[in-house]
């Protein structure tokens, strides 16, 4: 009985031109062959593929780490081409992977946007000086924006403005204007708008 082993090693060079010979000949037949077994056998192939993966995985992700440090260029036009060509699946499969994500790490996700509201807080406070107008309070959970002209709520319907947070960042979008904007302190703010004007104010004035 023939080694094909040891037969292929004596003659791997003609038999490498036979098959290249082979190949040119026939070329788009083998491609239409392999593109007929591909869809007929997606899911054998995906499972196939699947574990060879996970059976070589540390050696894979090592060669795409390395290929992808020596052609990040390449890389990055690839994927750029593939999303343009692509736009709908690339959309589709953002969105699902984002929904996967989302799911998988809700705590860090309330945790990252309180973090980047109170950036925000703290910038538009910074921005108006840090304590109360009216009394110098300084205490950042005592304080608030207010409408030096009592215009607020004309101003929030106009601007589509229904929270704090939508008016802290328009106010960072607007580069912090000063005319019509102070901080005051929550008591302060509440007199004011019940009575007109702060009980700080008519105290200074009698002094």
């Amino acid at each position: 009985m023939r080694d094909h082993k040891k037969y292929y090693q004596e003659h791997k060079a003609s038999i490498n031109e036979t098959n290249k010979r082979s190949y040119e000949k026939n070329k788009d037949k083998i491609a239409k062959r392999r593109l007929e077994y591909k869809l007929e056998n997606q899911e054998k192939l995906k499972l196939r593929s699947r574990e060879y993966y996970l059976k070589n995985k540390e050696k894979i992700d090592e060669q795409n780490r390395k290929w992808h440090r020596e052609n990040k260029d390449k890389y990055y036009e690839t994927a750029k081409r593939w999303r343009e060509n692509n736009k709908e699946r690339y959309r589709a499969k953002m969105r699902a992977a984002s929904k996967i994500w989302s799911a998988n790490n809700k705590d860090k996700i309330i945790t990252n946007r309180q973090r980047t509201r109170n950036k925000l807080r703290e910038d538009v406070l910074a921005a108006y000086g840090n304590k109360c107008k009216c009394c110098g309070e300084s205490t950042k959970e005592f304080l608030c924006i207010d409408h030096i002209n009592n215009d607020g709520a004309k101003h929030k319907r106009e601007n589509n403005i229904k929270s704090a947070q939508a008016m802290y960042t328009w106010l960072r979008k607007n580069n912090y204007p000063k005319d019509g904007f102070q901080i005051l302190c929550h008591n302060c703010n509440c007199a004011k708008g019940f009575y007109g004007e702060c009980p700080h104010q008519k105290l200074k004035i009698a002094i």
